[in-house]
């Protein structure tokens, strides 16, 4: 006898479903978790509470990254960016331009 099978929108709405239930498990189970949601939540609110984005107070971009691909994205993504952005391969170099930029 044959099966038939769900559509395509029926399995991403079941897998959905699974990944909420798992993380509702992790949650009722785990206390380190349940911290790091009540931190979450606090933070959230107090960002909307005082008006605070990432974007307006971010002063730039530093991607440390020895994969090709990456640095390639990277300097896509500079291209639609109003912020500095540069790419290193070495986390000392970041850290040196980033103390360039604040300064």
């Amino acid at each position: 006898m044959t099966q038939k099978k769900d559509s395509f929108l029926i399995n991403r709405l079941k897998s959905v479903g699974y990944a909420f239930k798992g993380a509702v498990y992790l949650i009722r189970t785990e206390s380190s978790i349940k911290i790091q949601v009540c931190i979450a939540i606090a933070v959230t609110i107090a960002g909307f509470y005082f008006d605070i984005s990432k974007i307006k107070t971010l002063v730039g971009f530093a991607i440390v990254s020895k994969d090709y691909t990456a640095k390639s994205n990277a300097e896509i993504e500079k291209l639609f960016l109003n912020k500095p952005l540069e790419v290193f391969d070495v986390l000392e170099d970041a850290i040196t331009w980033a103390k360039s930029v604040l300064d």
